[in-house]
Protein backbone atom coordinates (compact mmCIF):
# COMPACT_ATOMS: atom_id res chain seq x y z
CA UNK A 1 0.00 0.00 0.00
CA UNK A 2 1.33 3.78 -0.61
CA UNK A 3 1.68 6.20 1.60
CA UNK A 4 -1.28 8.97 0.78
CA UNK A 5 1.70 11.48 0.22
CA UNK A 6 2.96 8.52 -2.41
CA UNK A 7 -0.30 8.17 -4.23
CA UNK A 8 -0.37 11.87 -4.55
CA UNK A 9 2.61 11.98 -6.21
CA UNK A 10 1.83 9.78 -8.70
CA UNK A 11 -1.82 10.69 -9.26
CA UNK A 12 0.20 14.32 -10.08
CA UNK A 13 2.58 12.69 -12.30
CA UNK A 14 -0.35 10.91 -13.93
CA UNK A 15 -2.31 13.78 -14.45
CA UNK A 16 0.62 15.87 -15.61
CA UNK A 17 1.49 13.21 -18.79
CA UNK A 18 -2.46 13.87 -19.91
CA UNK A 19 -2.27 17.62 -19.88
CA UNK A 20 1.16 17.19 -21.09
CA UNK A 21 -0.88 15.02 -24.87
CA UNK A 22 -3.59 17.36 -24.21
CA UNK A 23 -5.92 14.88 -25.60
CA UNK A 24 -9.38 14.70 -24.83
CA UNK A 25 -12.20 12.75 -25.58
CA UNK A 26 -15.84 14.46 -26.55
CA UNK A 27 -18.99 13.46 -26.94
CA UNK A 28 -20.98 14.73 -29.83
CA UNK A 29 -24.89 14.25 -30.38
CA UNK A 30 -25.82 13.91 -34.01
CA UNK A 31 -29.06 12.90 -35.18
CA UNK A 32 -30.43 11.79 -31.31
CA UNK A 33 -26.44 9.27 -31.73
CA UNK A 34 -24.05 10.06 -29.46
CA UNK A 35 -20.72 9.46 -31.39
CA UNK A 36 -16.99 9.43 -29.56
CA UNK A 37 -14.33 11.51 -30.97
CA UNK A 38 -11.27 11.90 -29.46
CA UNK A 39 -9.34 15.19 -29.87
CA UNK A 40 -6.21 15.58 -30.68
CA UNK A 41 -4.63 19.50 -29.91
CA UNK A 42 -2.84 20.68 -33.39
CA UNK A 43 -0.18 22.49 -30.60
CA UNK A 44 0.64 19.03 -28.62
CA UNK A 45 1.51 17.74 -32.43
CA UNK A 46 5.07 17.37 -33.36
CA UNK A 47 5.77 20.46 -35.45
CA UNK A 48 9.08 20.05 -38.30
CA UNK A 49 9.35 22.76 -40.97
CA UNK A 50 10.27 26.10 -42.15
CA UNK A 51 7.50 27.80 -41.54
CA UNK A 52 5.07 25.87 -39.10
CA UNK A 53 4.55 27.33 -35.19
CA UNK A 54 2.28 27.17 -32.50
CA UNK A 55 0.43 30.42 -31.81
CA UNK A 56 -1.99 31.98 -29.36
CA UNK A 57 -5.26 32.18 -30.48
CA UNK A 58 -8.51 32.92 -27.42
CA UNK A 59 -10.95 31.43 -30.20
CA UNK A 60 -9.20 28.34 -30.69
CA UNK A 61 -9.67 25.63 -28.35
CA UNK A 62 -7.26 25.49 -25.89
CA UNK A 63 -6.11 29.18 -26.87
CA UNK A 64 -3.90 27.99 -29.07
CA UNK A 65 -3.35 26.97 -32.79
CA UNK A 66 -0.66 25.77 -35.34
CA UNK A 67 -0.52 28.74 -37.75
CA UNK A 68 1.72 29.29 -40.86
CA UNK A 69 1.55 25.50 -42.28
CA UNK A 70 2.78 26.95 -46.10
CA UNK A 71 5.51 24.52 -47.35
CA UNK A 72 3.98 21.94 -49.28
CA UNK A 73 5.61 18.88 -47.27
CA UNK A 74 7.88 20.72 -45.28
CA UNK A 75 5.82 22.41 -42.78
CA UNK A 76 4.50 18.95 -40.97
CA UNK A 77 2.00 18.34 -37.78
CA UNK A 78 2.54 14.73 -36.75
CA UNK A 79 0.15 12.91 -34.86
CA UNK A 80 0.39 9.57 -32.69
CA UNK A 81 -3.26 8.39 -32.57
CA UNK A 82 -4.28 5.68 -30.32
CA UNK A 83 -7.02 2.99 -32.01
CA UNK A 84 -8.49 0.54 -29.83
CA UNK A 85 -9.40 -1.69 -33.05
CA UNK A 86 -8.35 -1.61 -36.55
CA UNK A 87 -10.87 -0.73 -38.61
CA UNK A 88 -12.60 2.37 -40.95
CA UNK A 89 -12.21 6.24 -38.75
CA UNK A 90 -13.13 9.80 -40.10
CA UNK A 91 -10.28 12.19 -39.17
CA UNK A 92 -11.90 15.97 -39.06
CA UNK A 93 -9.32 18.94 -38.47
CA UNK A 94 -10.74 22.52 -36.48
CA UNK A 95 -9.18 24.79 -38.26
CA UNK A 96 -9.77 28.39 -39.86
CA UNK A 97 -8.58 29.70 -43.13
CA UNK A 98 -9.08 33.81 -43.63
CA UNK A 99 -7.30 33.46 -47.29
CA UNK A 100 -9.76 31.63 -49.67
CA UNK A 101 -9.64 27.73 -50.25
CA UNK A 102 -6.68 25.63 -49.07
CA UNK A 103 -5.79 21.63 -49.55
CA UNK A 104 -4.00 19.91 -46.82
CA UNK A 105 -2.56 16.63 -46.98
CA UNK A 106 -3.44 13.70 -44.31
CA UNK A 107 -0.93 10.82 -43.92
CA UNK A 108 -2.27 8.00 -42.43
CA UNK A 109 0.42 5.19 -41.53
CA UNK A 110 1.93 6.23 -45.39
CA UNK A 111 -1.15 6.22 -47.03
CA UNK A 112 -2.19 9.69 -48.14
CA UNK A 113 -5.26 11.39 -48.47
CA UNK A 114 -6.46 15.12 -49.11
CA UNK A 115 -8.42 17.09 -47.05
CA UNK A 116 -10.61 20.23 -48.38
CA UNK A 117 -10.46 23.20 -45.53
CA UNK A 118 -12.55 25.86 -47.83
CA UNK A 119 -12.39 29.78 -46.15
CA UNK A 120 -13.77 30.20 -43.37
CA UNK A 121 -13.69 34.45 -43.55
CA UNK A 122 -11.23 34.94 -41.40
CA UNK A 123 -8.20 33.62 -38.75
CA UNK A 124 -10.26 34.28 -35.96
CA UNK A 125 -13.39 32.22 -37.35
CA UNK A 126 -13.52 28.35 -36.79
CA UNK A 127 -14.92 25.36 -39.46
CA UNK A 128 -14.40 22.02 -39.02
CA UNK A 129 -13.33 19.98 -42.14
CA UNK A 130 -15.64 17.55 -43.90
CA UNK A 131 -14.08 14.26 -42.28
CA UNK A 132 -11.77 12.47 -44.91
CA UNK A 133 -12.10 8.59 -43.85
CA UNK A 134 -9.22 6.19 -43.41
CA UNK A 135 -8.15 3.13 -42.25
CA UNK A 136 -6.14 2.71 -38.96
CA UNK A 137 -4.81 0.13 -37.42
CA UNK A 138 -5.18 -1.43 -33.79
CA UNK A 139 -2.70 0.59 -31.57
CA UNK A 140 -0.90 3.75 -32.52
CA UNK A 141 -0.73 5.03 -35.62
CA UNK A 142 0.84 7.49 -37.46
CA UNK A 143 -0.74 10.63 -38.71
CA UNK A 144 1.09 13.40 -40.28
CA UNK A 145 -0.78 16.34 -41.93
CA UNK A 146 0.52 19.50 -44.30
CA UNK A 147 -0.22 21.59 -46.72
CA UNK A 148 -0.60 21.36 -50.17
CA UNK A 149 -2.42 24.28 -51.52
CA UNK A 150 -3.53 27.45 -49.57
CA UNK A 151 -3.22 28.76 -46.02
CA UNK A 152 -5.40 27.17 -43.77
CA UNK A 153 -4.19 27.18 -39.86
CA UNK A 154 -4.81 23.87 -37.52
CA UNK A 155 -6.74 24.14 -34.04
CA UNK A 156 -6.98 20.27 -33.86
CA UNK A 157 -8.26 16.90 -34.87
CA UNK A 158 -11.38 14.74 -33.91
CA UNK A 159 -10.95 11.00 -34.40
CA UNK A 160 -14.14 8.98 -34.15
CA UNK A 161 -15.15 5.47 -35.83
CA UNK A 162 -16.25 6.10 -39.50
CA UNK A 163 -20.39 5.90 -39.84
CA UNK A 164 -21.58 3.20 -42.31
CA UNK A 165 -21.68 3.77 -45.51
Amino acid sequence: MFEKKTAKKIVAAILGCAFALNISTVAFAADGDSIKKDRYEAESAQLKGIDIKAVTNAAASGGKKVGWINVPDKDTLTFKINAPAAGEYLIEEGYDNGMGDARQSVSVNGKKYSVQLPSTGSWDEYAVSDGVRVTLNEGVNVVVISAKTGFAELDYIDVSAAPAE
